[in-house]
């Protein structure tokens, strides 16, 4: 009877009746198992990933970093935080240094010096130049204008915030390189001898110190020229014109008591010059 009901249930005649039951309980079993074990991976799937995403909560619970993952992870962020205050140091730098460079465009008669501003600034000397010699002449009267040139005597006119303001100009676009004051220093420290004085400026060259050529654009409009090189003043008819400007009291120093100006005795006489 046994025999005839396992084989209208599929099994095979072969099979002793009493292995059968075990058989289908083994089957049970080794499904059950693998239906566990892929319960338990999925379960370990989603607590990895809610752990990977810091506090997602797995079947109701939520759960944290452990403490030295969470320390690995802030010492990871740090230097992310840090890289960015170069950047804001820098800034704050640039932004100080375009301030110290700013000069006070003052001016006794209205002049506008803002494209000399602007020439300085982007390094271009040779404009600045042309138009230096232009505000000059612009300062110093209608007859200057008139004449296209300044004579030495006009120099006095020239109001000494103008000058002032020129110089400031020069020296602080070109680092303390250029203007006025830089070459009436060099002027002193060659005391005040005319030929070692242009040499020094690089405003002569040759063994026969000859001057260089404005018309040929032999002088030198950069950076890389001699300290005092810029502004050109024209001597070819004389150097009373850029002492007029050398000892203008915008440019000389203020003068000392009892004596013209500090570096000069009462007689005018330097204070090199003992005899």
């Amino acid at each position: 009877h046994d025999k005839a009901r396992f084989k209208r249930g599929g099994l095979p005649s072969t099979v002793p009746p009493f292995r059968t039951s075990f058989v289908m309980a083994s089957t049970h079993i080794a499904r059950a198992a693998c239906l566990i074990s892929a319960s338990e991976c999925s379960s370990r799937r989603s607590e990895s990933s809610s752990v990977a995403a810091r506090g997602v909560s797995v079947r109701g619970t939520k759960h944290s970093l452990p403490a030295s993952l969470s320390a690995r992870s802030q010492t990871r962020a740090t230097p992310m935080r840090t890289r960015t205050q170069p950047r804001l140091r820098a800034a704050t730098t640039t932004a100080a240094a375009a301030e110290a460079k700013s000069v006070k465009l003052e001016s006794e008669m209205d002049v506008d010096y803002s494209a000399l501003e602007t020439a300085l600034k982007t390094g271009e000397f040779r404009v600045a130049d042309d138009l230096t010699r232009a505000l000059l002449i612009e300062l110093a009267g209608e007859d200057a204008e008139a004449r296209e040139f300044v004579y030495f005597t006009e120099v006095a006119n020239i109001p000494v915030e103008d000058l002032k303001t020129i110089d400031n100009l020069w020296t602080t676009y070109s680092e303390g390189k250029f203007g006025y004051s830089v070459q009436r220093k060099i002027w002193k420290q060659n005391k005040e001898q005319w030929g070692k004085f242009f040499k020094q400026l690089d405003w002569t060259t040759g063994e026969n110190n000859s001057y260089r050529s404005w018309a040929n654009n032999e002088y030198i409009y950069s950076m890389e020229a001699k300290n005092g090189h810029l502004p050109l003043t024209s001597c070819l008819r004389g150097t009373q014109l850029l002492r007029g400007l050398l000892q203008h009291p915008a440019i000389a120093p203020p003068a000392a008591e009892g004596g013209k100006e500090g570096s000069e005795s009462a007689g005018g006489r330097p204070d090199w010059l003992k005899f």
